[in-house]
C-alpha cells in the first residue's frame, strides 16, 4: 500500500512536470522543475525506499529503518495523502498565479556605473569570505571531520558554526557576483560569458574551499539559480536527450564526490547509497516525527519567529542559538542525530496540517507572481530563492532555510543592494 502510494505520488510530479515544462521534446529547467525534484527527492523517496527495502537494507541505513517500522500504518497514509495535497496546492497556485505568461524585455548592457557598484560589492563578498575562512583554515581540505560532531546537541554542532558562516559568506558572494555577470554579460543571451566572468570566478575558488570540507549542497544550489536564471529569463530548454545525460552526469558527479568525502571505494553501489543517504538520513527527523503521532491541524509559528534571532551574525552574536525556541522543551519528539530536519517536521510544529497547506498555496502564489516581473535583478532573486527549494527548503531546520539561505542571502541582501544600485547608480 505504501509503495502504491508513494508511486501515486511520483506520477502526479511526473505529470505537472510533463505538462508545465516539456514541450515539442525539449525539457525548460525552471525554478518550477527543480521544487519538483526536491520535493520527490526528500518526500518521497525515503518512504518509498524504506519500505521497498525493509529489513534488507544495507547496514548504513538501519538506523533509519528503525525508526520508518515504528510508524502504523494509519499514519504513513496520512503522511503521504499529505505529500499528495501540499504539492498539488503548490502546483496550482503556482500556475494559477504565473498563467502562462512570462513577459520579458531584452537585457541591455548596464551602466558603467552600475557594473562598477556590483563590482565592488562582489569585491566586499570577497573580503568577507576571506575573512571567515581564517578561524577554520585547519579544516580545510579534510572533509567531515569527527572530532566536528563531538559537541552536537539539539540539532546544533556548536564547533561547526565558523564552518556555516564561511559557507554562508561564500553564498553572499555568489550572489553579488552573479549579479555583476548577469548586468555586465546578460545582453548576450550566452551563459559562458556570466559563468567565466572574472568575480564568478573569485567565487569558484572559495566553493572549492567549501567543498573540501565536505559540504556540496551549497555549491549545488547556487548552480542550479544560473540554469534557472537562463531557463526562466531567456526561456532556454534543453533537448530531452541531452537533459537525460546532462542530468546523469549530474547526478553521477554528486554521488562521486560524496564518495570521495566518505573515504569509501569506488563503486556503483557506493555511489548509489551516498545518493541515498542524503534523504534516508534527513527522514529520520520526519519517521521519528510521525512515530509520536502528534500531527497538528493548525500552530501559530513561535519557533520560525524566533529564529529570526538567527538573522544576527554569529561574529556579533556567538550566543544566539541559545536562544532559539527548541520544540523538543514544548511537547514535540523527534530526532535529528545528523542535523538534518526534514521540512514536514517544520511545516507541522510550525503552522500544523492546515497552516502548512495555506503556507504551499501562498508560496506557490508568490512565486508565480515573482517568476513574471520583467525585472532582470528580481528574476535573479527568483532564481536564487527557487533554487533553495530544492536542498536547503527540504532538509534544514527554518533558522537555516528559510531564515539565513532564503530570506537573508537570497533576498534581504540582493533586494537592498540592488535597491541602493537603483537609486543612486543608474
Amino acid at each position: 500500500m505504501i509503495i502504491f502510494l508513494c508511486l501515486i505520488n511520483y506520477l502526479l510530479i511526473l505529470f505537472s512536470v510533463y505538462i508545465f515544462c516539456v514541450k515539442n521534446g525539449t525539457i525548460s529547467l525552471n525554478g518550477f522543475f527543480f521544487f519538483s525534484v526536491g520535493y520527490a527527492y526528500y518526500w518521497l523517496t525515503p518512504y518509498f525506499l524504506s519500505s521497498l527495502l525493509g529489513s534488507t537494507a544495507p547496514e548504513e541505513l538501519q538506523i533509519v529503518i528503525e525508526r520508518f517500522v515504528s510508524i502504523t500504518d494509519e499514519t504513513s497514509l496520512t503522511y503521504l495523502v499529505l505529500s499528495f495535497l501540499f504539492y498539488a496546492i503548490f502546483t496550482f497556485f503556482y500556475y494559477v498565479s504565473f498563467n502562462g505568461k512570462s513577459p520579458r524585455k531584452p537585457i541591455t548592457q548596464k551602466s558603467e556605473r552600475a557594473i562598477r557598484f556590483w563590482s565592488i560589492m562582489s569585491c566586499l563578498g570577497i573580503g568577507l569570505a576571506a575573512l571567515m575562512a581564517i578561524p577554520i583554515k585547519h579544516y580545510f581540505f579534510t572533509g567531515y571531520d569527527a572530532a566536528l560532531f563531538e559537541n552536537y546537541q539539539d540539532g546544533v554542532v556548536q564547533d561547526a558554526l565558523p564552518r556555516g558562516t564561511f559557507i554562508a559568506s561564500t553564498s553572499i558572494l555568489f550572489s553579488m557576483a552573479f549579479m555583476r555577470a548577469v548586468m555586465k554579460h546578460g545582453h548576450m543571451q550566452k551563459i559562458l560569458p556570466v559563468l567565466t566572468d572574472p568575480f564568478m570566478l573569485a567565487y569558484y575558488f572559495f566553493a572549492i574551499l567549501a567543498l573540501s570540507l565536505g559540504g556540496r549542497l551549497y555549491f549545488a544550489t547556487n548552480m542550479l539559480t544560473v540554469i534557472i536564471f537562463f531557463s526562466t529569463y531567456f526561456s532556454w530548454r534543453v533537448k530531452l536527450s541531452e537533459f537525460f545525460v546532462l542530468g546523469l552526469a549530474g547526478i553521477g558527479s554528486a554521488a562521486m564526490w560524496g564518495v570521495l568525502r566518505a573515504g569509501s571505494d569506488f563503486s556503483l553501489f557506493n555511489m548509489a547509497l551516498n545518493l541515498a543517504q542524503e534523504p534516508l538520513l534527513t527522514s529520520i527527523s520526519s519517521f521519528s516525527f510521525l512515530t509520536s503521532g502528534k500531527l497538528p491541524l493548525i500552530n501559530f509559528p513561535s519557533f520560525l519567529i524566533s529564529d529570526f534571532i538567527n538573522l544576527i551574525p554569529s561574529v556579533i552574536f556567538p550566543g544566539k542559538i541559545n536562544y532559539l525556541l527548541n520544540p523538543l522543551n514544548f511537547g514535540y519528539d523527534f530526532a535529528m542525530p545528523l542535523g538534518g530536519l526534514h521540512v514536514f517536521v517544520s511545516l507541522l510544529i510550525n503552522f500544523g496540517i492546515t497552516g502548512a497547506a495555506v503556507f504551499f498555496a501562498a508560496v506557490g502564489y508568490l512565486l508565480g507572481n515573482y517568476r513574471k516581473t520583467v525585472s532582470t535583478q528580481k528574476i535573479v532573486i527568483y532564481s536564487l530563492i527557487c533554487a533553495c527549494m530544492t536542498f536547503t527548503f527540504n532538509r534544514d531546520p527554518f533558522s537555516v532555510s528559510i531564515v539565513k539561505n532564503i530570506f537573508e542571502n537570497s533576498f534581504l541582501i540582493p533586494f537592498i543592494l540592488y535597491s541602493i544600485q537603483k537609486k543612486f547608480f543608474k
